[in-house]
C-alpha cells in the first residue's frame, strides 16, 4: 500500500521524526493549525471555482447573442431579416 509513492515503512519514519522534531506536546496544537490552513485553502479555493464560473456564465451569456447572429449570417440571414419572418404563417 503505498501512499504517494512511499511505503508503510517510509511513513512510520517520517512520523517518528515527525515526533521528535515537534514533541508530543506540541502535535496537537500543530494539528489543529494545520487542520484550520487546510479548510481556509479548501475555503479559498471553492470560492475562487465560484468565482471563476460565475465570470464565465456572464461571458458566455453577453457571447451569445452575438454568436446567434454571427451563425445566421453564415446561413444567409440576418436578425432584421429574421425579425421581418418571425411573423404570422399561413
Amino acid at each position: 500500500m503505498d501512499i504517494f509513492g512511499i511505503g508503510p515503512l517510509e511513513l512510520l519514519l517520517i512520523l517518528v521524526i515527525f515526533l521528535v522534531v515537534l514533541g508530543p506536546e506540541k502535535i496537537p496544537d500543530f494539528g489543529r493549525r494545520f487542520g484550520r490552513a487546510v479548510r481556509a485553502f479548501r475555503s479559498t479555493t471553492t470560492e475562487l471555482s465560484r468565482q471563476m464560473e460565475r465570470e464565465l456564465n456572464i461571458e458566455q451569456a453577453t457571447e451569445a447573442p452575438q454568436e446567434r447572429n454571427v451563425k445566421k449570417e453564415v446561413n444567409g440571414t440576418t436578425p432584421a431579416a429574421d425579425k421581418q419572418n418571425d411573423g404570422p404563417k399561413g
